[in-house]
């Protein structure tokens, strides 16, 4: 597998991306939570809402950065996160 590309310099404009994508995705799960409380929705809402709408923009996120760096390391957080909530 080569990774070598992983090695590449990042362009600030990559880490400003990922990480208005990150607050995006911490902005969505907290909309999705409370509109499933006011709406008395079941837990499977906020679920499904988050993975469909956070899909989609993953989806065009590498449109918008010039390496791959950023992408892996915001999946690697996110399994790290995963991986603690699950203890």
């Amino acid at each position: 597998m080569n990774v070598a590309h992983l090695m590449e310099p990042v362009p600030p404009g990559d880490w400003q991306t990922i990480g208005l994508a990150f607050v995006g995705i911490m902005l969505l799960i907290g909309a999705s939570e409370g509109l499933r409380r006011s709406l008395g929705w079941p837990e499977e809402f906020t679920r499904k809402f988050v993975h469909i709408l956070v899909g989609v923009m993953m989806f065009f996120i590498p449109i918008l950065l010039d390496t791959a760096l950023p992408m892996v390391l915001i999946a690697l957080l996110f399994i790290v996160v995963n991986l603690v909530a699950l203890q």
